[in-house]
């Protein structure tokens, strides 16, 4: 499993950073650093997107903020290619890349809680001053799109979307999807409203 993370990792400049590497002689090469970090991942989904495309996950917000604890340029790189892939809507997307991103759902909106736990550590007002519109756009987006009524609760859910058929759009499987626990057997069951996109839990 780790020759196969190693294999997935992205290429760093050979200078970006000493490569404590824990598997000497599973890199492909100089310029990978061998040490698994699942913040943003290499996925083909379809076979005009090829497996060389970033995508990156928002669920990860959390490890992202776990990882800047020991190296902060690579948390902050990654952090903002997230947020800063957020759709026209107006929502971080599930997944993004050069060639596609979600576009009927996103996945739990702590960005914002990341970004001040950032800010708390390293005191970097130009990282606030660069994401905070973008985050504060989500967080609008959920409080139109995903609040359960009458309980006045967010809730998960899939917009239908014209013209897009990823992973079955305005579904409960969709749904599920955008928790960051997309197997958890919290959400089996049907109970999604396709009148108004949401998961009724």
């Amino acid at each position: 499993m780790l020759r196969s993370l190693c294999l997935l990792r992205a290429p760093m400049p050979p200078a970006a950073r000493p490569c404590p590497c824990p598997c000497p002689g599973l890199c492909p090469g100089p310029s990978y650093c061998p040490c698994p970090r699942p913040f943003t991942r290499y996925r083909g989904m379809h076979n005009d997107y090829p497996r060389t495309k970033a995508y990156s996950y928002t669920r990860m917000h959390t490890r992202r903020y776990i990882f800047a604890l020991d190296e902060k340029a690579y948390a902050y790189s990654n952090f903002i290619q997230v947020v800063k892939s957020k759709t026209a809507a107006g929502f971080v997307p599930n997944f993004s890349s050069a060639g596609q991103k979600s576009v009927d759902r996103t996945e739990p909106a702590i960005g914002a809680n990341v970004l001040l736990k950032l800010y708390n550590k390293f005191g970097d007002r130009w990282l606030v001053e660069l994401l905070f519109d973008d985050l504060l756009d989500w967080h609008d987006w959920f409080v139109a799109f995903r609040v359960l009524q009458p309980a006045g609760l967010l809730c998960l859910g899939s917009n239908s979307v014209e013209g897009d058929s990823y992973e079955n759009p305005n579904t409960m499987s969709s749904a599920r999807l955008e928790s960051g626990m997309d197997n958890s057997p919290s959400w089996d069951g049907e109970f999604f409203n396709t009148t108004t996109h949401q998961m009724g839990l």
